[in-house]
């Protein structure tokens, strides 16, 4: 996993990066690199795969809020998700699949 401290911004000619670059390192903090990457290397979207906070099987809190009135109920992920990335899952009562957003580990929340 990629952390503020292996990052660093560096002037390019973009002419010579066809396969794309990051221009904030915060756009990589938190995202791991699907390969090595050697020291001073420009590190490409496509280099990168966020991590899951949810994967798939995995038992999750299935949230649910509409003003001050929060649902909450177990639930299990049917796909890995990172954080921002929609996500079917199994509520484990109703046993009726639905989608939503995972928010964090563990976490996935829906719209009522």
């Amino acid at each position: 996993m990629l952390t503020r401290a292996d990052l660093a911004l560096r002037e390019r000619d973009t002419a010579t990066l066809p396969l794309g670059y990051l221009t904030r390192i915060e756009a990589a903090v938190g995202q791991r690199a699907r390969r090595a990457l050697p020291a001073g290397a420009v590190v490409a979207p496509g280099a990168l795969e966020r991590t899951p906070v949810v994967r798939r099987g995995q038992r999750v809190i299935l949230l649910a809020r509409s003003g001050a009135v929060e649902v909450r109920a177990t639930a299990v992920a049917l796909a890995d998700a990172a954080a921002g990335e929609r996500v079917s899952v199994r509520n484990l009562r109703s046993r009726r699949v639905v989608e939503g957003v995972a928010v964090r580990e563990g976490v996935v929340r829906v719209t009522l």
